[in-house]
C-alpha cells in the first residue's frame, strides 16, 4: 500500500496465504480462513483482520526488485540452471525480444525475470541464442556461428573465451554427457571438457580421422546428437526423416568413431529429436505411427559392413615397402561358416 497519487514506496500491508488464512506481519500467527458453511448463501472463506500499524517491509526490501518494473516473467528458447539461478537465452521481456542475449533469475527464484539482470556479454553480435549448457562453473552460449563460454563461478559472470565457427544451428546438435557438453556441426564433432574445446574428428597429431566433405554430406540438412549413457557412447544422426537414418558413433572409451547405415529404417517416417530417458537409453518418436524406439546396440543378425583402418606405414610413410603377408584375425559368436570375410 501507499498513499494515493504519492510516490512513496510500495509498504507492506498484509500477508495472505490461500491456505493459511491472512496475518498483519511475517512474525504473527495466520487469522484463519472460516468454514464455507458458515455463510452458505455465499459459499465462500474469510478472514477478518485489523492492521494497528504499517511495517517498515517494503516491496523493494521484501523482492529485491524495483516497484517500478512492468513485469518480472519472460518468455524464452532455451535455459540452464547453475549457482542456484536460471540462465534463459534468446528472451522476451516487457514484450521487447532479445534474441541475441541472456537474462539471469535472482537467487533461487527461478522463474523471475527482470529487464536489468541481463548478461553484458556477447551481445549484439548479430547471431541468436540457440542453445544455453552448463558444465564445471561455465555456460556454454551457443549461437548459430559462434561458441561462447561463460565463467558462472564468481558473484559477477565473465566472458572466458571465444570460439568461432563452433556454434550450432538447431538446439538438438548438443547434449550432456558425462565428461563434459557434446556438438556437432558442419566442420567437426566436438567435446567441452571443463579445461577447453575437443575437436573429435581429429587424430592427436591433428590429422583427420575422416575428409571433412564425408562429414558435411553425412550430416544433411538437421543433424542431431544424443548420449548412450549406458554404453558411454556419443550418437550423431543425420537427418531424422526419410526411409533411412545414418549415424556415426563416437565410443568414449576406446576414441574410436564407428558408422551406422539405414538405423530406424521405416518407410516415409519423421521422428523427433532423440532424447536419454531416466534409464541411460536414447529414445525417439516416429510422428507417422505414434511410436516410440529405443536406441540398441546389438548387431542385426545378418548384415554387411566395411571395416576401414588408417594407412600403416611404420612409422616411415615416404619409404616404400614391399609385404609379404597379412594376418586378418576376427573373432564370431556364429558358427564360423556364416561368416564371410573378403578383403
Amino acid at each position: 500500500t501507499r498513499i494515493a497519487g504519492s510516490t512513496n514506496d510500495w509498504i507492506f500491508l498484509l500477508d495472505i496465504s490461500m491456505k493459511s488464512g491472512v496475518r498483519p506481519s511475517f512474525y504473527d500467527d495466520y487469522n484463519k480462513w472460516t468454514d464455507p458453511s458458515l455463510v452458505p448463501e455465499r459459499n465462500v472463506r474469510h478472514a477478518i483482520i485489523t492492521v494497528s500499524e504499517l511495517q517498515p517491509d517494503t516491496y523493494k526490501s521484501l523482492t529485491g526488485i524495483q516497484d517500478q518494473e512492468k513485469d518480472i516473467t519472460a518468455k524464452y528458447k532455451t535455459a540452464v540452471v547453475a549457482n542456484r539461478m536460471a540462465y534463459i537465452g534468446n528472451v522476451q521481456i516487457n514484450s521487447k525480444l532479445f534474441s541475441d542475449s541472456i537474462f539471469k533469475s535472482y537467487v533461487n527464484r527461478f522463474d523471475t525475470f527482470t529487464e536489468d539482470r541481463r548478461l553484458d556479454v556477447a551481445v549484439d553480435d548479430g547471431e541468436d541464442v540457440v542453445k544455453l549448457e552448463s558444465f564445471a562453473d561455465r555456460i556454454l552460449e551457443f549461437k548459430e556461428k559462434t561458441l561462447y563460454i561463460i565463467n558462472v563461478s564468481q558473484d559477477v559472470e565473465f566472458l572466458e573465451s571465444t570460439h568461432r565457427y563452433l556454434g550450432v544451428t538447431y538446439p538438438y546438435q548438443t547434449v550432456e554427457t558425462e565428461y563434459g557438453i557434446a556438438w556437432a556441426n558442419d566442420r567437426g564433432c566436438y567435446l567441452y571438457t571443463g579445461q577447453g574445446v575437443v575437436d573429435l574428428l581429429l587424430n592427436k597429431n591433428g590429422t583427420r580421422r575422416f575428409s571433412l566433405s564425408t562429414w558435411t554430406t553425412f550430416l544433411s540438412s538437421t543433424p542431431s546428437v544424443a548420449y548412450d549413457a549406458n554404453n558411454k557412447k556419443l550418437i550423431v544422426f543425420a537427418n531424422l526423416s526419410g526411409t533411412g537414418i545414418d549415424v556415426y558413433i563416437y565410443d568414449f572409451v576406446t576414441g574410436s568413431w564407428t558408422q551406422g547405415v539405414d538405423k530406424y529404417n521405416v518407410a516415409t517416417s519423421v521422428y523427433t529429436n532423440p532424447v536419454t530417458d531416466w534409464d541411460g537409453d536414447i529414445i525417439v518418436e516416429n510422428h507417422v505411427n505414434d511410436e516410440i524406439y529405443k536406441w540398441s546396440n546389438t548387431a542385426a543378425s545378418s548384415i554387411n559392413f566395411e571395416i576401414k583402418t588408417k594407412d600403416f606405414d611404420g612409422g616411415y610413410p615416404g619409404i616404400q615397402k614391399i609385404l609379404y603377408k597379412v594376418f586378418i584375425t576376427y573373432q564370431s559368436g556364429n558358427v564360423d561358416t556364416n561368416v564371410m570375410v573378403a578383403y
